[in-house]
């Protein structure tokens, strides 16, 4: 239904009379139609048109009359209204034509014409006029009987509507009572009818003339924002390379200022980033472009904010773990819930700096860009195994109750199976993090040879130097949790108490820390150790106290200076001791062994236990025990050479080539002496011993024969199970930790080189070369998996590994994975002096 809508139409006022009393109605009193706005032009128009045309041809009639005859009467119409024009057509006529302007005539023509026309309307419906036009308004339309007409709509003339309703008395209304709908929005507006073609004139004048002037102005405004975000960021980056220095230098408190302050300028940065016309980022994000945008922006800036978060965080970290007026145990407790939140925004930090395209970075800050991101990677997953691990760590530090360890020395010099010869060791009480109580026997391991209640036979090759099995031999397995145990169990039954671990360190270690903390000055000596000839005066000391009660006592008076030096240096220092005691747990310079059979298996997981391995194909580990060669070790020079054939059919033949050289003279204490070691070579179980040279022969009369008192270890032979001497070579081979070891002797003497050459072959096949081969009528080729696990012994020295892999016939490696090989297609090589465990895997087809 239509609604009253207010137009700019001519007001129409009438006298409005009563068409059947014919009584005059108030005479001021407007009178509205309900008409439409074109309804009604279009009326006015046909109208006006027959109104003029009827007004022009009365009057030339009229004029016709009174003009004299020969006058020309013509008729024009100019703009908006009508002209008649009588011309003389005589020469002697001295008046000129005239102009007769019809236009008010015309006017008050059409306004009669119009209320005659109207009048004549309402009588022709039979329409009775409404008393008030107010009434009527505000009266809410009824329905009709059929056949009547329904309620006049009347015009408005206040509101310049006019709507006209004719329609027949049974209508239809809206829920408002209303007849008519709603008009468009823009009726209100008084809006002129061309309105849409102005706009767009507007529009287009504004793209070229304004719109350049705006954009001009926007220029230079992120112009002027970008000086001021590269300052801020620029000031920022030097605050965090200073805070950084300090907080190395234990300036805790100038490192809080400098982040704090880089923290300001990285807001006032972001500040100036936030001014930016937010319609504006989105335009200029949305360019395509190589350059640096608004995004690298602000994800540089919240990279830098987190940053400098997180650097105040490490500040209140190393402040909260100097302070003293806590327990240690607290204290990393404290650190590691700060340490979980650090590595939280470190990860945060990552994931921005990501985002960060390099392409919008100066060049020549891009490779710096790119070490700072895998500076970050490496910190976070750093960060976040100190999390996992410090709950272990607290345990082992006694947070709960005290901790009581077993620290053995082990000589590399001098090498066993686990490291070295245990020629000293310590008792050490932890609670809570502090050490209570230190116990270094003046006689070493030695002491507890008369306190050993239970005898037990040696492994026969130790039978060599002492048939009885005691706790400076207890490191025979090379598998470190297995010989740990054996040592806690010497311990113990010498009369020592229960222990809850112990943690073997090799003393190639020591001159690795005192390298970092500085010499030791021992007045008492006269001496001062550092890192040069720290082993060599430990031995000549024990050397020259063979003999006496107290062979290990330097050792015992150098303990407590060595801790007081290490736990009170500064924090610089303290991280770079750590890095070194990570370094001797990758190293296994040294291994951890824990009763508690949960803080075991969190250990071994980093790899740092000491456990043998186990692989699903290839293996190899050679292990030496010195067994009366003195401290000769450090001269050797070894060399490992293996050769791996894989014959078309896939039988696979190693070839193990060892060889040694004593650099030692005739002229030095200990370089002078033989070097007699039995050798162990683990390989996968099921190998089988083809052909071994090279080995040394010990005489029979040189093996002490133990007393018949004596008992066999009974957990030592479950661990190596029967033992065969192959009659060849006189070759040990037994199975143990899920390997199959052959063991014999190999002796250098000072100045000579001598090598052991075993051969042996594997208890599996190439099996991709296998399928090949059945597949007679086919070059079908089988791709497979295939793997090498190499094992370094712990506290080895001066040794170097050749590993050759010769592929089947037609085969290559495809891809090598783990650590770095040289891939010649049909050979894999790998060459190291493995400092590690070392894993070399490939697929070949």
């Amino acid at each position: 239904m239509n609604k009253k809508i207010k137009k700019t139409t001519p007001n129409i006022r009438l006298n409005k009379r009563d068409a059947r009393s014919g009584e005059n109605q108030k005479p001021n009193e407007p009178l509205t139609f309900g008409l439409l706005q074109h309804e009604i032009d279009g009326i006015l128009a046909h109208h006006q048109k027959d109104t003029n045309r009827e007004l022009e041809q009365s009057v030339m009639k009229e004029l016709a009359k009174l003009l004299p005859a020969g006058e020309t009467i013509g008729v024009k119409h100019p703009h908006h209204h009508t002209d008649i024009i009588v011309k003389p057509t005589t020469a002697r006529s001295s008046h000129s034509s005239f102009v007769l302007d019809l236009t008010e005539l015309a006017k008050k023509q059409k306004e009669k014409a119009e209320k005659k026309r109207i009048l004549s309307l309402l009588r022709r419906r039979g329409r009775e006029l409404p008393t008030s036009s107010k009434s009527m308004a505000n009266e809410k339309p009824k329905h009709k009987a059929a056949g009547e007409l329904g309620p006049t709509v009347i015009f408005r003339h206040e509101e310049r509507i006019a709507v006209l309703n004719h329609l027949p008395s049974k209508r239809h209304y809206d829920e408002h009572g209303e007849q008519f709908t709603k008009a468009p929005w823009f009726y209100h507006l008084n809006l002129p009818y061309d309105w849409p073609k102005k706009i767009v004139i507007y529009t287009f004048g504004f793209l070229l003339c304004i719109a350049p002037i705006k954009a001009f102005g926007y220029y230079h405004e992120l112009k002027n924002s970008q000086a001021k975000i590269v300052n801020y960021a620029t000031e920022a980056y030097a605050d965090i390379k200073i805070a950084s220095q300090n907080l190395l230098d234990e300036k805790t408190g100038e490192a809080r200022e400098q982040f704090a302050a880089a923290e300001k300028n990285l807001f006032e940065a972001e500040n100036e980033l936030d001014k930016i016309n937010a319609g504006l980022k989105i335009l200029i994000n949305l360019i395509p472009r190589t350059g640096p945008n608004l995004a690298d922006a602000e994800y540089l800036l919240d990279a830098g904010a987190a940053a400098a978060d997180i650097g105040q965080q490490i500040t209140n970290a190393f402040e909260a773990l100097k302070s003293s007026d806590k327990k240690l145990t607290e204290r990393l407790a404290n650190a590691e819930s700060d340490i979980s939140s650090i590595a939280g925004k470190v990860n945060s930090v990552n994931s921005l700096m990501n985002k960060i395209r390099p392409e919008a970075l100066p060049e020549n800050k891009r490779a710096q860009f790119s070490q700072i991101k895998n500076y970050l990677s490496s910190l976070a997953n750093d960060l976040t195994e100190f999390s996992e691990l410090s709950k272990t760590i607290n345990e082992i530090l006694g947070a709960d109750y005290l901790r009581r360890y077993l620290f053995v020395f082990q000589n590399n010099n001098e090498i066993r199976a686990t490291g070295g010869f245990i020629g000293s060791f310590a008792l050490v009480d932890i609670d809570r993090g502090e050490i209570k109580n230190i116990e270094i026997p003046s006689g070493g391991s030695y002491d507890l040879q008369g306190s050993l209640l239970a005898k037990r036979k040696a492994p026969y090759p130790l039978t060599v130097i002492n048939p009885l099995w005691e706790m400076q031999d207890a490191n025979w397995l090379p598998d470190f949790p297995s010989s740990a145990q054996k040592i806690k169990w010497f311990y113990e039954n010498a009369g020592g108490p229960t222990v809850d671990g112990v943690i073997s360190v090799n003393a190639s270690l020591i001159p690795a820390i005192l390298e970092i903390i500085g010499p030791i000055n021992l007045p008492d000596y006269g001496q001062s150790l550092n890192a040069k000839n720290f082993i060599i005066e430990l031995q000549k000391s024990t050397s020259a106290l063979k003999n006496t009660a107290k062979p290990k006592q330097l050792l015992a008076d150098l303990a407590p200076e060595f801790l007081k030096k290490l736990f009170g240096a500064d924090k610089k220092t303290i991280i770079t001791i750590a890095q070194a005691v990570k370094k001797g747990l990758a190293e296994k310079d040294i291994q951890l062994y824990f009763a508690n059979q949960a803080i075991e298996e969190k250990i071994a997981s980093y790899g740092w236990a000491g456990k043998m391995l186990n692989s699903s194909r290839d293996y190899l580990a050679v292990v030496s025990s010195n067994i009366g060669g003195g401290k000769t070790d450090a001269f050797i020079e070894q060399n490992i050479n293996l050769v791996s054939n894989i014959a078309d059919d896939g039988t696979i033949i190693n070839t193990l080539a060892i060889s040694r050289k004593h650099t030692g003279s005739a002229n030095d204490q200990f370089g002078k002496i033989s070097n007699l070691s039995f050798v162990r070579i683990y390989t996968p179980a099921g190998s089988e011993l083809l052909e071994i040279t090279g080995h040394s022969s010990v005489p029979a009369n040189k093996f002490e024969k133990p007393e018949t008192a004596w008992q066999e270890d009974e957990w030592l032979a479950g661990i190596q199970g029967k033992i065969w001497i192959d009659p060849t070579s006189g070759t040990q081979i037994n199975n143990e930790f899920d390997k199959t070891v052959f063991g014999n002797w190999l002796q250098v003497d000072s100045g000579e080189e001598r090598q052991l050459i075993i051969k042996y072959r594997l208890p599996f096949r190439f099996s991709a070369a296998q399928k090949s081969k059945l597949t007679i009528f086919s070059n079908e080729k089988h791709p497979e998996f295939y793997s090498f696990l190499l094992q370094k012994q712990s506290g080895v020295q001066n040794t170097k590994f050749n590993i050759t892999i010769n592929l089947p016939t037609g085969y290559s490696a495809t891809k090598t994975f783990g650590h770095a090989a040289i891939n010649h297609f049909d050979q894999i090589k790998l060459e190291s002096s493995l400092a590690d465990d070392a894993l070399l895997a490939f697929i070949a087809e």
